[in-house]
């Protein structure tokens, strides 16, 4: 009997020392240098300054400070990967605020079904104004002000929203056919709306169009974009025997919100054109980059341009480049810079790709009447 009550001691106390032995694991990996992965697609925390009348707060290891210590354990990751796969294989929850869970294991971005409803963001009735402003002013160049419009998911894929999502997602969805109306009855503005396309297609494939766990389609799109972008400039130049597809590997944007890791193939194209060399130089941070396309003489390209892109046009740009006699790549956010400015005006023509939900922000703080006057001043101020 004093035997068994010791073995069964032992065992009590051989389980206990393994449990706080796995509890200890991460603090230890990090005081031996083991750091933390950044598995959520946002950076880690960092300590926030110490005060010393806060440590007697009866939270104060609540908030800032309870989210560093978090953040900085060892093997969080694998914490973090171990409870999204339950939280969404066995529950169908997700474990980010940012990742809605669908129907038949469709993740959705939340901006998708949120953005263009929120305070921030302007009328529809502004939003079309807006846009009408700076098409305007390209017409008066002679050039164009040239939209397009990837739809996002949850447009293509309505049905795969589950009914509580459906409901908040009616706003925006009546939002988007508001804008998209408006922006299709600007006369002075080219357009170029993929939805009824991609739409069609969704029908159509036996395999969704995009990926059950990205914000993106799959890649053969971004193709169709280019495809679409060169008929309009300048119809007859693309050439689909031009194109060389490279396949490679990438993680998916919405199962990395979730610590997640789901890595699927994607397809990059690059348009290879007979006799024909690209030049790019890397001018500044407002104006990262400017391709120009160079070949016999009689070779035909597109004419000059300024780009404002979207992450759908990450992976097709070397497909595009390759036609532009040149191609000025713009960033939103240093719109307003000299360099930029400079280019906006030497340039005719504004190519501008972008994804719905992000088409609310453009045209409420990024391309404005506002923005244009200080566009406008700043190219006075340059030297002629």
């Amino acid at each position: 009997m004093a035997r068994r009550n010791l073995k069964r001691v032992l065992g009590g106390l051989l389980v206990s020392a393994a449990f706080v032995g796995l509890l200890s694991l991460p603090l230890a990996a990090r005081l031996a240098g083991v750091p933390p992965a950044e598995v959520e697609n946002r950076p880690l925390a960092e300590a926030p300054p110490l005060q010393s009348e806060d440590v007697l707060e009866p939270n104060y290891l609540d908030g800032t400070w309870g989210t560093f210590l978090q953040d900085q354990l060892a093997f969080r990751e694998w914490a973090l990967h171990a409870r999204a796969l339950v939280s969404l294989h066995l529950f169908g929850e997700s474990t980010s605020p940012r990742v809605l869970v669908g129907e038949e294991g469709f993740l959705f971005y939340d901006q998708e079904i949120d953005r263009g409803c929120t305070e921030k963001i302007a009328p529809a009735e502004q939003l079309v104004a807006n846009a009408r402003v700076w098409a305007d002013y390209f017409r008066s160049k002679g050039g164009e002000l040239l939209l397009v419009i990837v739809p996002d998911k949850a447009m293509v894929y309505r049905d795969k929203l589950t009914p509580g999502q459906l409901q908040r997602y009616a706003c925006v969805d009546r939002k988007n056919e508001a804008v998209r109306a408006g922006l299709a009855a600007i006369e002075s503005l080219a357009l170029i709306d993929l939805y009824a396309e991609l739409k069609a297609e969704a029908g159509r494939s036996p395999e969704p169009i995009y990926f059950r766990t990205d914000t993106h389609w799959k890649w053969r799109h971004s193709l169709t974009m280019v495809e679409r972008i060169l008929e309009h400039l300048k119809p007859g130049l693309f050439d689909p025997a031009d194109i060389v597809p490279i396949d490679s590997q990438a993680q998916t944007d919405l199962a990395l919100m979730l610590g997640l890791s789901k890595r699927v193939t994607v397809t990059e194209f690059e348009a290879e054109r007979p006799g024909v060399e690209l030049d790019v130089v890397f001018p500044s941070d407002s104006v990262p980059r400017v391709a120009r396309g160079r070949g016999p003489p009689g070779t035909d390209f597109a004419e000059p341009a300024i780009f404002l892109a979207d992450s759908f046009f990450n992976r097709s740009r070397a497909a595009l480049e390759p036609y532009m006699a040149e191609l000025v790549h713009l960033r939103l956010e240093e719109i307003q810079s000299p360099d930029a400015a400079a280019a906006i005006r030497r340039s005719r023509s504004f190519i501008v790709e972008v994804a719905m939900r992000n088409v609310y922000e453009l045209f409420t703080e990024g391309l404005t009447p506002e923005t244009l006057e200080r566009v406008t001043a700043r190219q006075e101020a340059l030297q002629p």
